[in-house]
């Protein structure tokens, strides 16, 4: 798994979208096998990118991009929130949909 990672990043650069998106599936498919903090690891480094695009996005005056990418955070907070849940730490999946929620709400107004 660490193989394709460090490929995804020598391919798209570190802080790629298409990381982001790769590390999500892996995450996905982590917890269909029951790898729960694997996942949520994982989910963590793609919002972590996520966020970092957003706020490039803004940077730059590429609003559209930047609600693409809250749109993006607000889907993987939703993961994260959901294996939180799982792993019984409900107060911190509270957090994190209500964290989804404000993102996804951002992603909706002009500006991001």
């Amino acid at each position: 798994m660490t193989d394709i990672i460090g490929r995804l990043k020598a391919q798209y650069g570190s802080n790629g979208p298409a990381v982001a998106e790769q590390l999500n599936s892996i995450g996905t498919e982590l917890l269909g096998r029951g790898e729960t903090r694997k996942a949520l690891k994982l989910h963590q480094e793609a919002l972590t990118i996520l966020e970092w695009n957003k706020c490039n996005a803004l940077l730059y005056d590429f609003v559209d991009k930047s609600k693409g990418f809250a749109n993006d955070m607000a889907l993987t907070l939703r993961k994260i929130g959901n294996l939180l849940r799982e792993m019984n730490d409900f107060v911190g999946a509270a957090e994190v949909y209500k964290e989804c929620l404000d993102t996804f709400l951002e992603g909706l107004i002009e500006g991001g």
